[in-house]
């Protein structure tokens, strides 16, 4: 409703947050104090008009204390100078820096940064409102926040309205350097009431402020902004009603939806680091995941050698050193000087290549294993040279000098004999869903992988007659099974097994020593292990039926959720879905599920987040919903559940 009245919304907030403080267990010993504290007069009174003084009163009916007041406590619109708090007996004096600016609403806003002096209970949500001019500004809008992927409710988070001549920042710093006309923040559920504006339009964003500063981090703050413009005078009517069960309001149409996306921080780039953890490992992080390397030389090592591995996050990059021969290893040198050409960007954003200065060392970090086998060597040591006939001193080198080559290739070589230093993981559950395949991550790309040397063996059961008996029996038979070893298109270092799985059979893999070798000339050790595939009848099938759409250019992205506490848990992922496609998740375990969308519209197959410097919003998500919120989709044994999906209408929502 376009002139509801402020005060009645006031009324209808202290009721929700009287609710959401009240207590009423009581635990032996008596009744204990489990309400807020109340107010019972302000100086001047709330929604004061003409005000031009320096100081505003609040009493109670109790003593009180202020908690996190620089978290919580703000003024709207933001003042230069922050007002200071101070507590005198049951009193709470605002006192201003600085004079309010003429004709204009100002609302305190304490969050819940009030609470009573011996039990601590919460005065959440209470506001004073006043006015320099002769009237309170008491238009009003409601919105609410959201993760924009999450799809989670942001409480506590910043509601910040900016006049559209301030959003007129190069790389869009209105969130930084322009004045804003009002603020306020949201409730438990996401829910915002911005009950002082005008009659005009506004820019609206909202932040998540993580260290309770008020101010935007980008990278570390999750942040939202409107493309267009609201008035609240033009927006459609609504209803606030109370939720007497889950004790929160209820706003009916939401007026403003507001994303909130954590975007990729733009940064000059700069190298923060450069390590060598291993003889023939080279890391180097960037402050931007950005990486552009023109070129890149390493005094004294071939460039065939090096191979190239980039993080996940595009941060780091890892040069692996791969000699030929073992002789090559032995010879690298314990420093590694070199240069690089590297994209940087001058004060103005211009892009230039720099040439940047290299230098790795690698230094041998003994364990506390090792370093107790080196003691107790040096003990056996001494203890030998004190039975041996006494020399000349001359003829004696110091016991430290005389141990320190032997003692370091002994322990070498014990360690070697206790352990293969040859690591790698296998991805591969027992029994194993055959979409997921077997997956093994190396600790070091590989230099060769033997596959003829593998083998696969699927177990089956074959009816054959003994002597003793006409009746035919159940015998086990191995059948060698076909397979392929492939490298991962985004992973050097890892690899999968694929082959024509049969649900519900019993598999033998051997792998033998010396199949795999590493960059660093070491090979496995022989694996072997027995494994059976899934039974399709022990789980369920989902399958979600698209409608076609000829206008529409998008791909998809579908994630299939399990509730974890407050958020999700992706179980199984297909991306590059269109409109009119039949998606079918089998092996799904029994339970419950929810179904999240991605509108893929660059078909990169993954989710992008915005920019605020770029005004550009991140990619949209949706979670399927039912009338009463998300909606539950159940997977039992052998059953098979449908659902058409309307990809046009669940984005319109």
């Amino acid at each position: 409703m376009k002139s509801i009245i402020r005060y009645t919304i006031l009324a209808s907030l202290v009721m929700i947050f009287a609710w959401g403080c009240a207590n009423i267990s009581a635990p032996k010993g008596g009744p204990r104090d489990s309400l807020p504290p109340v107010v019972i007069r302000t100086t001047p009174a709330q929604f004061t008009t003409n005000f031009n003084g320096k100081k505003v009163v609040i009493e109670f009916d109790e003593y009180v204390q202020l908690k996190d007041q620089s978290k919580f406590f703000f003024v709207s619109p933001p003042m230069e100078k922050r007002p200071k708090l101070n507590i005198r007996g049951k009193t709470i004096e605002v006192q201003f820096e600085q004079m309010p600016d003429s004709a204009t609403t100002y609302r305190l806003d304490f969050g819940s940064s009030i609470v009573d002096n011996n039990e601590g209970n919460k005065l959440n949500g209470f506001t004073y409102t006043f006015s320099t001019g002769d009237v309170i500004d008491s238009l009003v809008m409601v919105g609410q926040t959201i993760g924009a992927y999450e799809r989670d409710s942001v409480i506590n988070a910043i509601i910040f309205y900016y006049d559209p001549s301030q959003d007129k920042q190069q790389k869009d710093s209105t969130v930084f350097n322009g004045k804003v006309s009002a603020m306020f923040r949201t409730d438990s559920s996401g829910y915002f009431v911005a009950d002082i504006l005008r009659d005009k339009p506004y820019l609206i964003y909202a932040l998540d402020d993580t260290n309770g500063d008020q101010k935007y981090q980008p990278g570390v703050d999750r942040i939202a902004f409107t493309e267009k413009r609201f008035n609240p005078t033009e927006l459609e009517e609504f209803t606030l009603t109370m939720d007497s069960v889950r004790k929160h309001m209820v706003i009916d149409p939401v007026q403003v939806t507001l994303e909130l996306f954590k975007e990729t921080p733009i940064r000059r780039q700069t190298i923060l680091k450069q390590e060598r953890p291993h003889r023939q490992k080279i890391v180097l992080s960037f402050n931007s995941s950005d990486v552009l390397i023109d070129s890149l030389e390493l005094k004294g090592i071939d460039p065939d050698w090096i191979i190239r591995e980039n993080g996940t996050v595009g941060d780091t990059v890892t040069l692996w050193i791969a000699p030929t021969t073992i002789e090559d290893i032995k010879q690298l040198k314990d420093t590694i000087a070199g240069t690089m050409l590297l994209r940087r960007q001058d004060s103005v954003w211009n892009n230039y290549m720099s040439k940047e200065k290299l230098s790795f060392t690698h230094k041998i970090v003994l364990s506390e294993e090792e370093l107790k086998e080196i003691k107790a060597k040096e003990r056996e040591a001494k203890r030998e040279q004190k039975r041996q006939p006494r020399q000349r001193q001359e003829d004696t080198l110091p016991v430290a000098d005389s141990l320190i080559t032997p003692v370091t290739i002994e322990a070498d070589s014990a360690k070697s004999k206790a352990k293969n230093p040859f690591n790698f993981k296998v991805d591969a559950a027992n029994p194993l869903i055959p979409s997921n395949n077997i997956v093994f991550t190396f600790d070091f790309p590989l230099r060769s992988a033997d596959t003829a040397r593998i083998e696969l063996y699927h177990s089956t059961e074959v009816k054959a007659a003994t002597a003793q008996s006409s009746t035919a029996a159940s015998q086990k038979q191995e059948v060698k099974v076909p397979f392929i070893l492939t490298k991962s298109p985004t992973n050097i270092r890892q690899w999968t097994l694929r082959a024509d799985w049969k649900a519900n059979q019993d598999y033998r893999l051997i792998i033998p020593s010396g199949t795999f070798t590493d960059i660093t000339h070491l090979s496995n050790d022989t694996l072997k292990s027995q494994f059976r595939i899934a039974d399709p009848d022990k789980y369920g099938t989902l399958i979600f039926k698209t409608i076609k759409d000829t206008s529409d250019k998008n791909s998809y992205i579908f994630e299939l959720l399990e509730r974890q506490k407050n958020s999700y848990k992706i179980v199984m992922r297909k991306v590059g879905v269109r409109s009119g496609d039949v998606l079918k998740f089998d092996y799904v375990k029994p339970g419950d599920y929810y179904l999240r969308i991605v509108e893929d519209s660059n078909h990169n197959g993954k989710w992008d987040t915005g920019s605020l410097v770029d005004r550009r919003q991140p990619e949209r998500v949706r979670i399927v919903r039912d009338g009463g919120g998300d909606k539950k989709f159940i997977a039992k044994e052998r059953w098979e559940v449908e659902e058409i999906v309307n990809l046009k209408n669940i984005f319109e929502k």
